[in-house]
């Protein structure tokens, strides 16, 4: 994240995001389902796509404190959900773009 202009406030609050998707997903997710992150530069910071296997379509509520969190330290926030065609579950995902200056000024 340095590399991509990030300053030392900027990365704590873009790790602080990353964790708190993580642990919005973990609740719902598939015993035994693996939790995939995944980064790409892109020109506005970082983005991140945090997804698992759910054994129910879910998504996060946007009341929390959790989806608070999300909101203020990132650039953008959503989760979306795709069903298992024949399955009761899905899969859900938060993304998130976290910008070089998102709380740093």
């Amino acid at each position: 994240m340095a590399r991509a202009d990030f300053g030392l406030d900027a990365i704590s609050d873009a790790k602080m995001a990353v964790d708190e998707a993580c642990s919005q997903l973990v609740q719902p997710a598939e015993l035994g389902a693996v939790l995939c992150c995944v980064f790409h530069e892109i020109p506005e910071g970082i983005a991140v796509s945090i997804s698992t296997r759910t054994n129910r379509p879910f998504l996060p509520s946007e009341t929390t404190f959790g989806w608070h969190v999300l909101t203020t330290l990132t650039h953008s926030v959503r989760a979306r959900c795709e069903p298992i065609p024949g399955e009761t579950g899905g899969t859900t995902t938060i993304d998130l773009v976290l910008a070089p200056g998102t709380s740093d000024g």
